[in-house]
């Protein structure tokens, strides 16, 4: 059982992630592949048989990250950029390692393999086979469906925050997961061994996984290590097959692909280079797709600075509720 206390000022700072995070995403691709490598009712866009097939030539590696069914080599790093990324994954400190192959050793029923403890001591060697593991994975089963993966998040985001304006914070974050349940101060959830987390006031970060449809998982920003991130399967969505969008989008059809992608990135309140980010458009592209958007009253804007933020209209969130 996982027993996350929160205090009154971690109540006041529960958030979203801007952004999805390539690295932590890899890690939930191996865990569902370890936990559910084979689900029924697959469909012809499911990701699974390209990842095993990405991980059975040049990743091979990254099998290893998985010690068993219920934990891993976590390599939670949450920034959005991938380059930025595996640069933290190669300087993280070896004593995380460390700490977290601890945590392995005490729930696997397998020995620990000796490129995992060498990894974990910071072998110069093992770090490169790791970098080129995760490079050729990202390169061949996350970076082209990276926009679908961010369209996803986003549009989960903007059904928790529909939830959150209509039946408040607690309704919403026990609607993450049947095994979440947010009693007063105390949010508890199942987890594969009994595990309390005090957050101290510093909140907590919600984030969303296209990949992961286990229990929710908690981890810590290796960069913020007093920022927890609380990791939960984002809502299918009756419009696609499998995890990527498919015929059935009626937002794409009506307004477009990319137009229907900057809707959903704004549920989260964002800039036009944020807007830009999220989708993987140009910052001019970005600005003239929020421009229409707001011209059809469903996005409002204003500048602050240098930089123009723009959010959902309550048209805009009915639009994308809805469609």
């Amino acid at each position: 059982m996982l027993r996350v206390h929160l205090r009154a000022e971690d109540l006041a700072r529960v958030r979203f992630a801007t952004a999805p995070a390539p690295i932590l995403e890899t890690v939930m691709m191996l865990l569902e592949l370890r936990n559910r490598p084979h689900p029924r009712g697959r469909g012809p866009h499911d990701w699974r048989p390209r990842a095993r097939s990405a991980i059975s030539s040049s990743a091979r590696p990254l099998v290893q990250l998985v010690a068993h069914q219920h934990h891993a080599l976590y390599l939670d790093v949450l920034t959005d950029d991938a380059e930025q990324a595996f640069q933290v994954v190669r300087d993280t400190a070896t004593s995380v390692h460390a700490e977290n192959l601890a945590r392995i050793e005490q729930t696997a029923t397998v020995p620990i393999p000796a490129w995992l403890r060498r990894y974990a001591d910071g072998d110069a060697a093992v770090l490169d086979v790791l970098d080129d593991a995760l490079r050729a994975f990202h390169a061949t089963c996350l970076a082209p469906q990276w926009s679908s993966v961010t369209a996803r998040f986003h549009d989960d985001i903007g059904h928790r925050m529909n939830t959150l304006g209509t039946h408040g914070l607690a309704a919403m974050i026990n609607a993450l997961s049947p095994d979440l349940c947010l009693t007063g101060s105390t949010l508890t959830a199942r987890y594969p061994w009994d595990r309390d987390v005090h957050l101290h006031g510093h909140g907590l970060v919600l984030m969303p996984s296209a990949f992961w449809t286990g229990h929710p998982r908690i981890t810590w920003d290796p960069l913020d290590q007093s920022r927890f991130v609380l990791v939960y399967p984002a809502r299918p969505n009756d419009r696609t097959t499998g995890l990527f969008p498919g015929k059935g989008d009626a937002l794409a059809a009506l307004v477009g692909a990319t137009r229907a992608a900057v809707l959903r990135a704004l549920a989260q309140p964002s800039t036009t280079g944020e807007v830009a980010g999220h989708v993987g458009i140009s910052v001019s592209s970005a600005s003239e797709h929020t421009t229409a958007l707001r011209n059809a009253g469903l996005v409002t804007s204003h500048r602050l600075g240098r930089a123009v933020h723009h959010h959902l209209t309550q048209l805009g969130f009915s639009v994308l509720m809805r469609r």
